[in-house]
């Protein structure tokens, strides 16, 4: 996968949830440095589970946040508008 982000120029966005137990945040650095787009970004969704669930404590989770998508659908919206 490394290989290949390093040939592809277009806009990356990686968006992480700091409690997922099966993506690490060393393994998302290296996404990011391995890119070869000169517009990436890397929102980081602290205390959320791989699924999004909100933790708050241990073994113990909340309802979903929209903390992920919602900068997907923001950083979207500023790099490829909707013609009026």
């Amino acid at each position: 996968m490394f290989e290949s982000l390093a040939v592809i120029p277009d806009p990356l966005l990686v968006v992480h949830y700091a409690g997922d137990a099966a993506t690490r945040l060393s393994e998302v650095h290296r996404f990011i440095d391995a890119s070869a787009s000169l517009d990436k970004e890397l929102v980081l969704v602290r205390h959320a589970d791989h699924w999004g669930f909100v933790i708050t404590g241990p073994h113990q989770r909340g309802g979903r946040t929209t903390e992920g998508t919602d900068a997907v659908v923001s950083w979207m919206q500023s790099r490829f508008p909707l013609n009026s």
